[in-house]
């Protein structure tokens, strides 16, 4: 084959790399031509050729109407290649200048994760030559580097990371999400942790926090939706002086979504988007220099951490289980534990259904049904009318939402996974389950202890989210470190213009959690 161009090859090469790195899982649809080509620093029509030219070697596959996918052999081809496609390089004359910029890239991704917090000083420089293997020469370039562009503040014998301080004394952050018809927000584990983390970094940074919920009483054809208030309120969505950003949580991609994502595109403050669902990108609309979209809990990385880190306590042979293997997010995961097993020579074997994650609404009809709840109900109405006011204010809620959405659905829903947990547990060469969320991961802890399994001795589990009662079972889980996500995106709003221009979603490093579940008794 005649050599690519320039363009063509710097192309290719740009997406192979995110091939090859799991980024771009195998049989998921890549972006669009038009973000790859912005991404890449190329054309259009040149990223059209690199694609095409990547088609015809079968590293993609073109869908009608959607572009581009990965097919499932790539991730072996990549490497080979990239080879062919990178000529010899001439010497090297400014290797400490490369080395410089290497500990600056990673001393600044450390901020970002949280690593080193805001307000405070980094250690010394020797502790981080030893930290970072590296000379105390290129460290200190490297820290003034970052010092220049604003990501460090110089102070006496070091530097500090610059604390979260809003422009203007009475300065608010406006937040965005989806409410229920009751108009207050709807949170999962995930996305509440990350309010949560939210409310307190404004508090302690003296920045006002106001939360809008977007909801549909779907009582009209289409729906129309509306915006909300903490009290429940109609409201509109105001673009005032006091205001100094919008925070949209994205935890499903849905007409209510559009409805927020549109209203936002007449503001003109800084626009921070998280997603949490992944399968979209930003909408034309919303092609504007103060505008970022951050990722978290969709990529391949938690996956492979998590495939690593049972590798490492001698694991070869894992099952990833999963009811809700539809979601983009649960996919990924799955290509990155695959991935790390097959660098070590192990295997993979896979549970999954195509069940909808929202497990409290979802199941909760089949959850009334099988428990047979509408006779609990009547019990409690006769038994209701001899309770006081104060009883009743607590047994009230209990028998209308916490029975039914929280605890009865939640019974159905694990009756679903029985026949995943069957099979996984037949196979007697599997020594780890990696489950696709800590909901799933505790009901195997259940199934498991249910059948006299010892865990961690003969199975061990491992779950992703990091939720309070993963904490009280003693479930190991990956933390997505919402509390770094929360920093960086609130690091953006406040300070748009020292912010680099990036095209990709921006992600923070998580962490593994090692509980009972699978340390060695």
């Amino acid at each position: 084959m005649t050599q690519p161009g320039p363009a063509v090859r710097k192309a290719m090469e740009h997406i192979l790399s995110r091939i090859e790195s799991g980024e771009y899982a195998s049989g998921c649809r890549i972006p669009s031509v038009k973000l790859l080509a912005v991404d890449a620093g190329v054309s259009e029509s040149s990223m059209w050729k690199a694609a095409n030219l990547l088609r015809s070697k079968g590293i993609l596959d073109a869908v009608a109407g959607r572009g581009f996918s990965v097919l499932e052999s790539a991730p072996r081809q990549c490497r080979t290649l990239m080879r062919t496609l990178t000529p010899a390089q001439p010497a090297v004359h400014n290797a400490g200048q490369l080395a410089w910029e290497r500990i600056r890239q990673r001393i600044e991704q450390d901020i970002c994760n949280g690593v080193f917090e805001s307000g405070k000083a980094l250690p010394p420089i020797k502790e981080l030559c030893r930290l970072y293997g590296s000379s105390y020469r290129t460290v200190r370039k490297s820290l003034l580097a970052l010092a220049g562009a604003g990501t460090l503040l110089p102070g006496g014998a070091g530097f500090t990371v610059p604390a979260l301080r809003a422009t203007q004394a009475s300065g608010r952050i406006v937040f965005l999400g989806f409410a229920g018809i009751d108009r207050q927000l709807r949170f999962e584990a995930l996305n509440e942790d990350f309010f949560r983390f939210l409310e307190s970094e404004c508090s302690t940074s003296k920045i006002g926090l106001t939360p809008v919920g977007y909801f549909t009483e779907a009582t009209t054809d289409p729906p129309q939706w509306y915006f909300a208030d903490s009290r429940g309120e109609l409201c509109e969505l105001a673009d005032n002086e006091s205001i100094l950003g919008f925070l949209h949580l994205v935890a499903r991609y849905d007409k209510g979504c559009e409805f927020a994502l549109r209203a936002l595109s007449h503001v003109k403050k800084p626009i921070a988007v998280l997603d949490v669902t992944g399968g979209w990108e930003l909408p034309w609309y919303l092609g504007k220099p103060d505008v970022r979209l951050f990722s978290a809990a969709v990529s391949a990385a938690p996956g492979r951490h998590v495939g690593e880190y049972l590798i490492a306590g001698g694991h070869r042979h894992l099952a990833y289980i999963s009811p809700f293997h539809q979601a983009l997010w649960s996919q990924n995961r799955l290509h990155g534990l695959g991935q790390a097993l097959a660098a070590a020579g192990g295997s993979v074997d896979t549970f999954t259904l195509d069940m909808p994650a929202a497990i409290p609404y979802y199941y909760r009809e089949e959850g009334q049904s099988k428990s047979d709840f509408e006779s609990l109900l009547a019990c409690y109405r006769k038994w209701r009318v001899h309770l006081g006011s104060e009883y009743r204010a607590i047994t009230d809620p209990l028998f209308e939402h916490t029975l039914p959405v929280t605890l009865l659905s939640k019974a159905a829903f694990r009756t679903r996974l029985t026949s995943l947990f069957d099979r996984a547990l037949s196979n007697k060469a599997i020594s780890a389950w990696v489950c696709a969320n800590d909901e799933v991961a505790l009901a195997a802890l259940h199934y498991l202890r249910e059948k006299d399994v010892a865990v961690p001795d003969t199975i061990s589990v491992a779950g992703f989210d990091d939720t309070a009662e993963a904490l009280r079972q003693g479930l190991t889980s990956y933390n997505f470190n919402m509390r770094a996500m929360v920093h960086r995106m609130l690091g953006f709003l406040l300070n748009t213009r020292s912010a680099p221009r990036q095209q990709r979603p921006i992600e923070v490093d998580g962490m593994i959690i090692e509980r009972r579940s699978t340390e060695a008794t």
